[in-house]
């Protein structure tokens, strides 16, 4: 909900709760419970379903879906994207299909690059494409390029880029 509210700050402060408290620094793995007064207390049983949820909140940092709209990087930290860094994702299943998305950060050179590949199995589903790039030191965004040309849709407040819905491969280049 914070995602999707615009609140990534409270989003992340909950996605480093969740891993501070119910992961074992050992394995990575999530516990089933633990006593806040004994940090050695831990009964050592793997929880599933809290593990079900650590990963579903990687993923809707990456890419979050709802009534036919994809948004992507909705919920990434700015120090991902910070120069140098890069974001892969090969083949994410998704309602409409697959998506495959690389991010190149650039942003001492005042750019972060993102190429966007989707495959479709049901095109219908897919109505709008929202991309969000924040800046790691929180540039505004100057301008937008789409495939070479020249993008008027996005919004430097919010940090988004609102992408063609049908096309199959984009190649973003935002500049700040």
């Amino acid at each position: 909900a914070w995602i999707e509210r615009g609140e990534i700050e409270k989003a992340l402060l909950a996605f480093y709760s969740v891993l501070a408290c119910g992961v074992d620094r050992e394995t990575l793995g999530t516990i089933e419970r633990f006593s806040p007064e004994d940090r050695r207390y831990t009964p050592f049983f793997m929880n599933g379903s809290a593990s079900g949820r650590i990963l579903m909140m990687i993923r809707k940092t990456l890419l979050m879906e709802r009534d036919g709209k994809l948004n992507l990087l909705a919920g990434a930290p700015r120090r991902w994207l910070e120069d140098g860094k890069r974001i892969d994702v090969a083949n994410a299943p998704a309602y409409f299909g697959s998506l495959s998305m690389s991010v190149r950060s650039e942003a001492d050179q005042g750019r972060i690059r993102v190429r966007l590949d989707l495959t479709r199995s049901r095109s219908d589903r897919l109505r709008a494409i929202t991309l969000r790039v924040p800046h790691p030191s929180r540039q505004p965004m100057r301008e937008v390029q789409v495939n070479g040309k020249r993008w008027t849709r996005f919004d430097a407040a919010r940090e988004t880029v609102e992408l063609p819905a049908g096309a199959d491969r984009s190649d973003i280049v935002v500049h700040y």
